[in-house]
């Protein structure tokens, strides 16, 4: 009950009431970790959301993953590659945000190897990829049928 009120909390932006909920919570589940990490991000607060990341007991994909997200829509590629680097499962969402953040700066040949060695793509990945070149104005189309 207390992690489905920190995940209200989180993501109707309240985090007062969320931080409050978690630290009175005797046991807390990865996903209580995660609702708060990312209730922080999602406000832009990211020094209490990285705070709570390192101090997270255990760390899965989806904890991972908001915090990539978050630094990628911040533009701060450094950090979130350092995480990227860092996980120990990487899923098709954490390669498709760094595909994504690094057509967002630019980086279009970054994001191409990135896409090119990822073990496993989706609508959403190619949608980040092709995005990409079209976003960077480069002559996708040329690329694209390299990609197939």
């Amino acid at each position: 009950m207390s992690t489905s009120l920190v995940d209200m909390y989180a993501k109707f932006g309240v985090m007062s009431c969320a931080r409050k909920v978690f630290d009175e919570m005797t046991e807390r589940s990865q996903v209580s970790w995660t609702a708060l990490i990312c209730g922080y991000a999602r406000k832009g607060d990211m020094d209490s959301a990285k705070e709570l990341f390192d101090k997270s007991p255990e760390k899965d994909s989806a904890a991972y993953n908001v915090m990539i997200d978050a630094h990628v829509k911040l533009g701060d590629m450094d950090s979130a590659r350092r995480l990227f680097d860092e996980m120990l499962e990487r899923n098709v969402l954490s390669w498709t945000n760094m595909i994504d953040g690094l057509c967002n700066i630019g980086d279009v040949g970054s994001a191409r190897l990135l896409f090119d060695t990822m073990p496993e793509k989706n609508l959403f990945s190619w949608n980040a990829m092709i995005g990409g070149y079209c976003q960077n104005k480069q002559c996708f189309l040329t690329r694209l049928l390299g990609m197939l």
